[in-house]
């Protein structure tokens, strides 16, 4: 049967059911962010780029001839207790070497200090100053 342009078949989404699917997305959006600030879930680490010795600019460039970019975290990666996607957030840990360190720290239990993490298949001197300042092992 060939369709008709009467009002009987018009597009949902041209009358007043499109605000009311707009409406009740917005407000489970609302209440999603409303329930998390709520239910005091933890924040996400968040690197953001710094120059050392200088604080970054509105665009996070660089602000001097001879600066060494680093990062900073909003709090610092606990060996100890983070999951392998923390790990992974670290400058040089990808998910092989995330993996090594969680079975390194099962097997052998908690690293006492960073310069511990040598123990680990893959991890040397230079990965291990790239942590410093954005990894404890508290």
């Amino acid at each position: 049967m060939p369709r008709s342009n009467s009002a009987d078949h018009r597009d949902w989404t041209a009358g007043p059911a499109k605000h009311a699917a707009a409406a009740v997305l917005g407000l489970a959006a609302v209440v999603g962010i409303a329930w998390s600030v709520v239910a005091g879930r933890d924040r996400p680490i968040v690197l953001t780029p710094t120059v050392q010795g200088t604080p970054p600019s509105h665009n996070g460039a660089a602000q001097g001839p001879d600066t060494q970019p680093s990062a900073s975290l909003t709090r610092r990666v606990n060996i100890n207790a983070a999951t392998m996607a923390e790990l992974e957030m670290l400058p040089g840990i990808g998910p092989a070497l995330a993996r090594r360190i969680i079975e390194d720290r099962d097997t052998h239990g908690p690293f006492q200090t960073l310069d511990a993490l040598d123990r680990v298949k893959g991890i040397g001197p230079r990965t291990i100053d790239r942590l410093r300042g954005l990894a404890s092992v508290e």
